[in-house]
């Protein structure tokens, strides 16, 4: 009786495993999906501007800042517009103004790789996956495994003091 508990308690254990890892290697093929209809995307869209590519996160330079960029310990303060990109089409779901320190983790990755290497009063669209973003979590009305998009104006850069 004993041993009969054990090899159920094994099995479960092994085919808990499996689901897990099945879900996960769902969740990395929705994401690499994502990030081939974003570069789909501005290859179409964008092909005559700078964009810039931060380690999976791309940044779509719209109007050029000045001095110098943001970087990791840097203070930053700008407007946004946050949106889902579901396929080439973007539907808005909120904007606001922040303050945050580049590389402390109070923002989502893609938001912070995407504002990395901006200037003073640049204005950009930045995107990526939900690699990058709130990934399977649901957060307010953003659903699980959204791809996003920020369009980001960087009113102003405090330089870190390192």
């Amino acid at each position: 009786m004993k041993k009969s508990l054990n090899l159920i308690s094994a099995v479960a254990v092994i085919l808990s495993l499996i689901a897990v890892s099945c879900n996960q290697a769902d969740l990395e093929k929705t994401a690499t999906a994502q990030e081939e209809a974003i570069e789909s995307f501005l290859k179409n869209k964008y092909q005559d501007s700078t964009i810039v590519n931060n380690g999976g996160v791309n940044r779509v330079v719209l109007i050029k800042g000045e001095g110098a960029e943001a970087a990791a310990g840097d203070s930053v303060f700008f407007k946004f517009q946050e949106g889902i990109f579901n396929n080439g089409n973007i539907t808005t779901i909120c904007e606001g103004e922040y303050a945050s320190v580049l590389g402390n983790k109070s923002m989502i990755q893609g938001l912070d790789k995407g504002i990395t290497g901006m200037k003073k009063e640049e204005s950009a669209m930045i995107i990526f996956s939900a690699r990058y973003g709130y990934y399977d979590s649901k957060v307010s009305v953003v659903p699980s495994m959204s791809a996003l998009v920020y369009y980001v104006y960087l009113q102003d850069i405090k330089k870190s003091k390192k």
